[in-house]
């Protein structure tokens, strides 16, 4: 996937609750002179002119024509979906001198490429810069538009309550009906990034009851998940107290379902994992507990839970027999295996009579049978929340340094593929082993070996000794980093050591060991990562019973405590998460979703490291803006 790809997804965003789609003939704008055009009589004469063209033009105009020609091109390039040209142009425009109609175009369409870009911060400081009464003039569905392109931007940097009252208040204004629906979807994924707490305690205090209305149905989802028939009695008394808010007449799809899934719950789940054998203590047994923990916990509260039956797959061969052995014992669903070669041999079969919930991935399990879902801690996963995150952040150029292992490659290829898809650039990555000198590593990954052997020619043409201070690369905004506790330890003081210190580092959450040691983790000051909730929220109290009766094992295996946690809470959500591919399940692994190959994705909280413990994720855009480009105009 590139560029064109995040276009896409953005735009669906983009137009989701607003305007259509713009004909790639005209402009989504205005004309670039402020009249209509027609295709008998076109207003403006350059109207067809390719780039090359209108950008001679301008070079040979005053600053007010020149000005109208560089948007009508940047416009043009926006259109062929090529944004760094497009905002290269926009750059060279004399804004003052422009004419007061096109001073709308100029700061619309800046916002629109900052907005496609994912960098809200930028989106929302055009939006800011645009002059007193520059949008004025904007027609009702221009201004409608303003207001989408602000709420994205405000979901960007992590405003998701302002982006989803933004989109409130101006849900009665569109038209037609399926544009309300398409806003109330926007305005629910915007209220679904919040925490429950924070949803009801702003249900609480907010003075407007539209909003109150809304804060208040996202509160019961995320309060309830994990009890789909408390969910449904409270979604059933919020229906009486709101019959006629817009929610209640055009339910969010995943609420629709839940009667649905209160009535084809299993009775009876088989639950296979490694119990014996080399994966019996690191992996087996702390995913069965946590299952387990998780379980009783839902007894004790009063809610219905299946007929459990377990089977130890540690020296099983034949995986396909184990499972028909779980359905002849009437098994309504079969959670496991964790053995990749299990799964494997059930993604051969042709068909799934009863569903599965894999606990591991398959690689290039393009097309699955039907019932067979895949759930895991991938580390692919996390590579890829570390380009988003960078990306967002305002960074555009990387290095990468993981280890000289398969699992290293294909976590940097996870992250070299979303990061381009992005339209970043990976500029150098370098591999490490555990005995590897780590300093010589960051002195490879830097280019400082070549900083030195610039300084040796000079003293070589001088004759004589000179003093020079070792410089880094310059096409590096930061370092993306895949590293158990130990070596990152040493990899960040490495960087220090190189003059290096302020270079951001995004990593997985392979640097954390999931247990508070400040003296240790010192050496990770600043130092950005993510990691599941079980190791960053406030602990559930599931978690505080695993603590209490695995006190040796649930820090070492709290991540695969919290798989088994998950997998007994989500798989009665999984037809939901298939059905609505905007749905999501806030667990301990993440906010867990389903892609199209019935994968489990994650999307991990960030946080960064501050006196050697994990402290909070600034909101909004943490990094630097990108570099504004070189480029000369009558090259572009």
């Amino acid at each position: 996937m590139h560029h064109r790809a995040l276009i896409l997804t953005c735009f669906c965003i983009l137009t989701s609750a607003c305007l259509g789609p713009a004909p790639r003939s005209g402009s989504t704008l205005p004309p670039p002179d402020g009249s209509q055009q027609t295709p008998a009589q076109p207003a403006d004469p350059t109207a067809g002119t390719d780039v090359a063209a209108l950008l001679l033009l301008a070079q040979q105009s005053p600053p007010g024509p020149a000005g109208r020609y560089r948007l009508q091109a940047a416009t043009q390039l926006f259109e062929d979906g090529d944004l760094f040209r497009a905002r290269a142009v926009l750059k060279y425009i004399d804004e003052p001198a422009l004419a007061p109609e096109l001073s709308a175009r100029f700061y619309m369409l800046q916002t629109e490429i900052a907005v496609l870009m994912a960098n809200g911060s930028e989106a929302l400081r055009w939006l800011d810069q645009a002059p007193a009464g520059a949008f004025d003039r904007l027609p009702r569905d221009g201004h409608l538009r303003l207001s989408q392109l602000r709420a994205t931007a405000l979901g960007l940097t992590g405003d998701h309550l302002a982006a989803a009252v933004e989109r409130i208040l101006n849900t009665a204004a569109l038209t037609p009906p399926e544009k309300q629906g398409n806003n109330h979807q926007a305005i629910w994924n915007s209220l679904m990034q919040l925490s429950g707490e924070e949803l009801a305690e702003r249900a609480r205090t907010t003075p407007m009851p539209l909003l109150r209305g809304w804060l208040e149905l996202a509160a019961l989802n995320r309060n309830f998940q994990h009890d789909i028939d408390q969910q449904l009695v409270s979604l059933n008394d919020w229906l009486l107290r709101w019959p006629n808010h817009p929610a209640a007449l055009d339910l969010p799809g995943d609420l629709q379902m839940l009667s649905r899934l209160a009535d084809s719950r299993p009775g009876v789940v088989y639950l296979l994992l490694p119990l014996s054998g080399p994966y019996a203590g690191s992996v087996g047994m702390p995913v069965r507990d946590g299952f387990l923990a998780s379980y009783y916990d839902a007894m004790q509260r009063g809610r219905e839970v299946p007929e459990v039956h377990i089977l130890d797959t540690g020296k099983v061969q034949d995986f396909v027999a184990a499972y028909r052995e779980a359905v002849a014992g009437g098994a309504g669903f079969v959670i496991g295996p964790f053995e990749k070669e299990g799964i494997a041999q059930l993604a051969a079969l042709p068909e799934l009579s009863v569903p599965v919930l894999a606990l591991n991935y398959l690689p290039d399990v393009s097309e699955p049978p039907r019932g067979l879902y895949q759930f895991g801690l991938s580390a692919e996963d996390e590579a890829r929340a570390a380009a988003a995150r960078a990306w967002q952040d305002g960074y555009r150029f990387a290095v990468g340094l993981v280890p000289g292992s398969g699992w290293g490659e294909r976590v940097l290829g996870a992250f070299r593929e979303h990061w381009t898809s992005f339209g970043g650039t990976l500029s150098g990555a370098e591999f490490f082993d555990q005995d590897s000198d780590y300093k010589a590593v960051v002195a490879r990954l830097l280019d400082i070996d070549e900083s030195r052997r610039r300084a040796a020619r000079i003293e070589q043409l001088i004759g004589t000794k000179v003093e020079f201070v070792p410089q880094r690369r310059s096409d590096a905004d930061f370092v993306f980093l895949a590293a158990l506790p130990t070596p990152a330890r040493l990899i960040k003081p490495s960087l220090n050591y190189h003059n290096a210190r302020n270079l951001p580092i995004y990593a997985t959450s392979h640097i954390y060991s999931g247990r508070p040691a400040p003296r240790l983790d010192r050496d990770l000051e600043g130092v950005r990562f993510c990691d599941v909730p079980w190791n960053l929220d406030a602990p559930a109290d599931v978690q505080l019973t695993i603590r209490e009766t695995w006190q040796s094992t649930a820090t070492a295996f709290g991540r695969l405590y919290a798989l088994g946690v998950d997998a007994f809470q989500v798989y009665p959500r999984l037809f939901q998460l298939e059905t609505f591919d905007q749905s999501r399940f806030f667990g301990q692994t993440g906010a867990l979703r389903l892609n199209r190959q019935r994968q489990v994705e994650r999307e991990l909280p960030w946080a960064v490291m501050r006196d050697g413990l994990p402290a909070p994720y600034p909101t909004g855009q943490a990094g630097a803006d990108e570099r504004p480009a070189e480029t000369s105009e009558s090259a572009l």
